[in-house]
């Protein structure tokens, strides 16, 4: 982690055992790479940058930044700009399908490392840039 400039705290050992592991019988670990109350984490923090990086901490290898990094749970999002086109592809030289407003809330399908993030829209799907510059 230190190299996403996150201070390495060092691993800690509960002797009593955390339940997320005692009540599983497959290898595990539980990974805490912030503390959301720590200022400098928060700022620093990066889902896409610190899942990759476990990624390769437990497999070795890296994950190519052009594949998505898929939600394994169902994620609903709030819109908070004031309007958000939804496009057929990821950019802008797509054509718009919609547009969702502040307020609206959206099941998100897949984030993507450059920006977009593919949202359920309609009877098919849509583009979103999260990107915020």
């Amino acid at each position: 982690m230190e190299t996403l400039g996150l201070k390495n705290r060092g691993a800690k050992i509960d002797e009593r055992g955390l339940n997320e592991i005692r009540k599983t019988s497959m290898t595990s670990c539980i990974v805490e790479p912030i503390l959301c109350d720590y200022n400098i984490d928060m700022k620093l923090y990066s889902a896409d940058k610190i899942a990759r990086s476990i990624v390769k901490g437990i497999t070795g290898k890296s994950v190519n930044h052009n594949e998505p990094v898929t939600n394994t749970i169902e994620v609903w999002k709030n819109v908070t700009a004031m309007t958000l086109n939804v496009r057929s592809g990821q950019g802008t030289g797509f054509s718009q399908i919609g547009e969702l407003h502040k307020g609206d809330n959206v099941k998100i399908d897949k984030s993507y490392s450059n920006g977009w993030t593919s949202v359920f829209f309609g009877n098919n799907g849509g583009y979103v840039s999260t990107s915020t510059n």
